[in-house]
């Protein structure tokens, strides 16, 4: 069950981040038409949870901790997750709508200067778990 999973985190991955990069339209296709709910956030905040938690299934010494070390590694990485879990949530808070967009009113919510949050948030949740990631990839190179 757990490779399985592994897998479908990694397929919500990969499929998610080829979309992106190449702009597809399905993006944009409306999974909800009102309040307006595009694909793409759909797909964005799952791979937000994908990304973490195919690091926690594929990666033993995540769910397993053998030193100290690999514990704070595992509740960042658990951090992670919650991060991920509540992305579309803060996502709505700071944009005030469903779809994400972003707008130069006076007021915080949906403004630019909220967007600004946004994507700091969003960079934070990609890169965090990429970050212990890569992290613990050093630990190993450097434990043998």
């Amino acid at each position: 069950m757990r490779r399985f999973g592994f897998f479908m985190c990694s397929l919500v991955v990969v499929i998610t981040t080829t979309l992106l990069v190449n702009g597809s339209d399905l993006l944009v296709y409306a999974v909800i038409e009102d309040p307006f709910i595009p694909l793409g956030n759909v797909l964005t905040w799952l791979a937000m949870i994908a990304l973490p938690l195919s690091l926690y299934l594929g990666v033993r010494r995540f769910r397993m901790p053998r030193s100290k070390v690999d514990r704070i590694l595992k509740v960042l990485l658990i951090i992670a997750i919650v991060l991920g879990v509540i992305w579309y949530p803060v996502s709505w808070a700071l944009a005030d709508n469903l779809s994400g967009s972003f707008g130069g009113n006076g007021v915080f919510r949906g403004s630019a200067r909220a967007g600004e949050y946004y994507w700091f948030y969003t960079y934070t949740v990609v890169g965090f778990p990429l970050l212990l990631w890569i992290f613990h990839l050093l630990l190993r190179l450097f434990r043998k």
